[in-house]
């Protein structure tokens, strides 16, 4: 039951549970992806990219960097959302997606250090997520104040591509609160990753 029911639920859960005091750093045991795949020249210039030519990363690599216009944030950015990785920088949410897949990219951080000047980013900002495989930029086209269990801040289901970056809120605070910060972001630019596997497979099955 609970694993049938985790990849909905576990919005929620993040959502609820983004610590906003310092915790006692737990070992790290994964990658940097950006310095292994010598980002900028694995697939320099390449608008389209197979999903194949790619190493994905695994919970706990480091695998971009992410800045904000007008903004003092500049951050490594980790898969996956737990303690590990929001002490180490900016968290990716692991049942969404990655820069490139066209889909909604979710991330998040603390509220007192990597994303304590979040609330410095205006609509018309530009959001750049540099990745060992391509720089991606998203336009903020909305900033809200939601509480942590309202589902909708957030929209898997939408097929084209949009970043959501949350903390929690107010800003600063340093203890538990039932508020989150979310700031949206529509594509701009960054090569798309493509899954040639799953292409073919929906091809198949429309003509057959």
């Amino acid at each position: 039951m609970c694993a049938t029911v985790w990849p909905t639920a576990k919005p929620y859960y993040a959502l609820f549970s983004l610590l906003l005091t310092e915790q006692e750093q737990e070992s790290y045991d994964g990658v940097n992806l950006m310095e292994e795949m010598q980002q900028g020249e694995l697939l320099a210039d390449q608008q389209h990219i197979p999903l194949s030519s790619i190493q994905l990363p695994q919970q706990g690599d480091q695998y971009a960097r992410i800045t904000i216009e007008n903004t003092a944030v500049d951050a490594p950015v980790y898969y996956g959302d737990d303690v590990r990785q929001l002490n180490l920088g900016v968290g990716t949410y692991m049942f969404g997606y990655l820069p490139g897949q066209g889909r909604t990219i979710m991330m998040a951080a603390h509220t007192n250090t990597w994303f304590s000047d979040l609330g410095s980013a205006q609509i018309g900002d530009t959001i750049t997520v540099e990745t060992y495989y391509g720089v991606y930029e998203y336009e903020i086209v909305d900033t809200q104040v939601k509480d942590c269990e309202d589902s909708s801040a957030y929209d898997f289901s939408r097929t084209d591509e949009n970043i959501i970056l949350y903390t929690c809120y107010p800003f600063g605070t340093l203890s538990r609160t039932t508020q989150r910060y979310f700031v949206y972001g529509e594509y701009v630019d960054g090569p798309d990753v493509i899954d040639s596997s799953a292409q073919s497979a929906s091809e198949n099955s429309a003509s057959a």
